[in-house]
């Protein structure tokens, strides 16, 4: 879970990919007050939107905070927590379209932490990245922890347990516990990528805090968060 090779790749090969993920940052996060203020709205987001025409239960599903141990013989600190998956449409960076996305919220409340997680298509055609991961962290004020630092490229397991395969894509920094995921426009690995998110049932999410300590969130699909995922991809076809 703690490979450093988990932790966001700084690699020159990534540079490119990594401007062109920079120069959509305003606008995605501009995007996110629009999604967050449609979150907030208590109306359960129809699917029919989507593909089915049937309401998507707000359901919380399992989700886990690991944490580095003070010392490598020991196991991984684990936190409990719970995410609620949500199908939303929201304004695009395309004047007069909107675009659905899929939005995962997960809670941890014993270390006071929240992460935000929208999945959508990147409708630029000119752009490096067929769709965007964008993830918004909120940390208690003064919380040993501190804020998140950085984050890797998500891993994709059919068990908790159980080692799984990346994303491809490249993570970038926006600002203070905001940060975007560019996901790989060539088109075998927008399929894998597409795969992996429908097939897969759990997603951990590599992180390294302000502390310096290495952590990662994993957190559980389940019908809910398979039928949101399903149903938003319908979206983009």
């Amino acid at each position: 879970i703690f490979d450093e090779k988990n932790v966001t790749n700084k690699d020159s090969t990534n540079i490119e990919i990594g401007k062109k993920i920079e120069e959509k940052a305003p606008i995605v996060a501009l995007e996110h007050s629009a999604a967050k203020t449609a979150s907030e709205n208590k109306s359960v987001p129809k699917s029919g939107d989507a593909a089915t025409g049937s309401a998507v239960p707000e359901i919380e599903q399992r989700a886990i905070f690991l944490e580095e141990p003070a010392s490598p013989n020991l196991e991984p600190v684990r936190f409990a927590g719970q995410v609620i998956w949500k199908l939303e449409t929201y304004p695009s960076s395309v004047g007069g379209v909107s675009d659905t996305g899929a939005r995962a919220t997960i809670t941890v409340k014993d270390i006071g932490l929240t992460a935000d997680i929208v999945i959508r298509q990147n409708r630029d055609q000119d752009s490096a990245n067929s769709h965007m991961i964008e993830v918004k962290f909120t940390t208690d004020l003064g919380s040993e922890r501190g804020k998140v630092s950085d984050i890797g490229v998500p891993e994709l397991r059919s068990e908790e347990s159980l080692r799984g395969a990346q994303l491809a894509g490249i993570p970038v920094p926006v600002t203070d516990n905001l940060f975007l995921i560019g996901m790989n426009a060539l088109p075998v690995e927008s399929q894998k990528n597409l795969e992996l998110l429908r097939k897969m049932n759990w997603i951990l999410l590599p992180i390294r805090l302000e502390n310096g300590k290495r952590s990662a969130l994993l957190f559980e699909k389940g019908k809910t968060g398979n039928r949101v995922i399903e149903d938003t991809i319908q979206t983009w076809k």
